[in-house]
């Protein structure tokens, strides 16, 4: 980092997933039926030179082919796989599986320069059962 950049702050944590007991909690602004058929979750945060915080945000789906930012989840296998289109990439992750992207930007204004560490993660945490959604108005 040279200069001086304007840091910020961020915290709208909207949700909490706990992988062990499969539990999610938080704010769900969708509808939980029997249609239901995905849950996702979309975190950011940011750290050191940029400010610091967190937030998040979940959406659900009713269908297949289903499209969230920038990526769309194409199905399922018959193991319980998850296949999607991530930007221009074909994934499929296995219950549990996680998939990172990091990236370097260069970043330069006349007050500032620096290098911003991108890290994308997707994480399949597989079926859930509906009794698993603990809905609140805060977390």
């Amino acid at each position: 980092m040279n200069g001086s950049y304007p840091a910020i702050k961020i915290d709208l944590p909207t949700y909490r997933f706990n992988a062990k007991t499969g539990i999610l909690e938080g704010i769900v602004p969708f509808e939980i039926n029997e249609s239901l058929m995905i849950i996702y979750g979309r975190g950011s945060s940011i750290s050191g030179d940029l400010g610091g915080g967190s937030s998040s945000i979940l959406r659900g789906a009713y269908g297949i082919p289903c499209s969230f930012d920038t990526f769309t989840i194409e199905g399922f296998t018959e193991n319980g796989s998850v296949y999607m289109k991530y930007n221009n990439d074909t994934l499929a992750l296995k219950p549990g599986e996680r998939w990172t992207d990091i990236r370097f930007v260069n970043e330069s204004t006349p007050i500032y320069s620096m290098v911003k560490t991108i890290t994308e993660t997707i994480t399949y945490y597989g079926t859930m059962q509906k009794s698993q959604i603990k809905v609140t108005n805060r977390v």
